[in-house]
């Protein structure tokens, strides 16, 4: 009979907590409330929210590169960076407004990275090993943008050019 009255609290506490667990899922449904229909809503809404969760990833990721390539008037265009010690080579000196892929080799033994900063831009790749690419792209407005190696003192010692966007 004791056996009886210990399984009862635990069968009360399990069921506490599926109860529990329940209402969570239910009150993240709460956005759906307006709908109050049977279980079949509650069920496709428990879908909802992880669907839900994992396109607000999504839509995240997608607004971060949205973010780093927004809307252009034209197509992005390329551009070929090439980094040695201690200077940095691009295939263009000629710029007009639009979104530009900046194609990063790193020709040098040592390791470098490129760092564009300008009008709405301040971003660059993470280092690049000797040998290695990388890709940055960046909106260009009209202005004067510095394209750099932010590796060190690799700036200071010629890894700097300046680019006019007309």
């Amino acid at each position: 009979m004791s056996q009886s009255f210990t399984r009862f609290p635990m069968v009360a506490i399990a069921g506490a907590g599926l109860a529990l667990t329940l209402a969570a899922c239910g009150g993240g449904s709460s956005s759906s409330s307006s709908s109050p229909s049977s279980s079949s809503s509650a069920s496709s809404s428990s879908s909802a929210p992880s669907s839900s969760s994992s396109s607000a990833g999504s839509s995240s990721a997608a607004g971060s590169s949205s973010s780093s390539a927004p809307a252009a008037a034209g197509p992005t265009k390329t551009v070929t960076a090439n980094e040695v010690e201690f200077k940095i080579q691009l295939s263009t000196m000629t710029f007009t407004p639009g979104t530009y892929t900046f194609d990063v080799k790193n020709g040098g033994s040592a390791t470098h990275a490129l760092k564009i900063v300008g009008p709405g831009v301040d971003k660059s790749t993470s280092d690049i090993a000797a040998g290695k690419s990388a890709t940055l792209t960046v909106t260009l407005k009209s202005g004067t943008y510095d394209v750099n190696c932010p590796v060190a003192n690799h700036k200071m010692l010629g890894m700097d050019v300046k680019i006019k966007v007309a």
